[in-house]
């Protein structure tokens, strides 16, 4: 069976810029900044020096944008979440895997 075609609105709409145009839009964003940075910190804090750790780093990087694009193209967060899941799921994630509270310095 061949896979469905993408049609042309559907590349449109995947190459477009979507903008975070609310706030719960623009948190869901940097929620998944900061859960991803402290996410990179832990296992850069153990994990020695080489080439497999570049590439682990890349592959961070790369699915930060995949998620960010997630958002972006579909609209924000899932349809349940609210400001204050995200606070929670910060605070959460911080209080099992490492300060995903405060955004990443310099």
């Amino acid at each position: 069976m061949a896979p469905p075609e993408i049609t042309y609105e559907e590349i449109e709409d995947r190459l477009s810029f979507h903008p975070a145009d609310t706030d719960l839009k623009r948190d869901a964003h940097e929620t998944a900044r900061r859960l991803t940075i402290a996410y990179a910190k832990a296992m850069s804090d153990f994990v020695p020096g080489c080439r497999e750790k570049s590439l682990f780093l890349t592959a961070v990087q790369e699915g930060l944008m995949w998620a960010n694009a997630a958002l972006a193209i579909n609209g924000g967060p899932r349809e349940h979440i609210v400001a204050d899941d995200l606070e929670t799921i910060r605070r959460d994630f911080g209080a099992y895997y490492g300060d995903a509270m405060e955004p990443a310095q310099g």
